[in-house]
């Protein structure tokens, strides 16, 4: 039987599994903090933001940045684990946090190469004029966006899914959730019945 500890940074599968479902995550590049679209490819973030921003400044001149993506699934109350003992109330949820180097793009070539991949990821279903290079609608565009490039270097992950719990017990959880259904219980309930399978494979 497998052990899936809480502490995931050497499992790149489950990792790009969890960021690939987030639609938004921090960035952090020293004084400035920002939320953003991420796009990941080939092992590597993608952000665009104008270049005015002081964010991107900031980005130009330390060439690195620290990227936290975070989901919070649920509360677990105490009475759940233990009838007496409120110290075992608990929140599941995953967290990573990538320390990168960046790369800051910001020729019109770049923009008319990289831009559409964030259309393609949010906005698959067209209704957009394509954008090429010399595509008159976007050459504003091309002069005051930037695209940096962030390339993990060091991971941090946490899963919090009741893994110190049993089987057993999970599956109790799980019937709770259901019951309760507030908020991203079903997803909780998912997240969780989808370790107890990966444990026992």
């Amino acid at each position: 039987m497998k052990n899936y500890p809480m502490y995931m940074q050497n499992n790149q599968e489950e990792i790009e599994r969890f960021i690939q479902g987030l639609s938004m995550c921090t960035v952090s590049t020293g004084e400035h903090n920002g939320v953003f679209n991420p796009v990941y490819l080939d092992g590597a973030f993608y952000f665009h933001l104008n270049r005015s921003d002081e964010q991107f400044i900031e980005v130009i001149e330390k060439k690195a940045g620290t990227l936290i993506f975070f989901e919070f699934l649920c509360n677990i109350p105490s009475y759940w684990i233990d009838p007496q003992d409120g110290g075992v109330a608990t929140s599941y949820y995953r967290y990573a946090e990538f320390n990168c180097e960046a790369i800051v793009y910001t020729e019109k070539e770049d923009m008319a190469k990289l831009l559409p991949i964030f259309l393609e990821k949010y906005q698959s279903e067209g209704g957009y004029e394509t954008l090429k290079l010399d595509s008159a609608i976007y050459q504003s565009d091309y002069k005051v966006l930037g695209i940096v490039k962030f390339t993990p270097k060091r991971v941090l992950a946490k899963w919090k899914m009741g893994q110190n719990r049993s089987v057993e017990k999970r599956r109790e959880i799980i019937e709770k959730l259901k019951k309760r259904n507030h908020g991203l219980d079903h997803k909780a309930c998912e997240e969780i019945e989808r370790w107890i399978t990966l444990n026992q494979k």
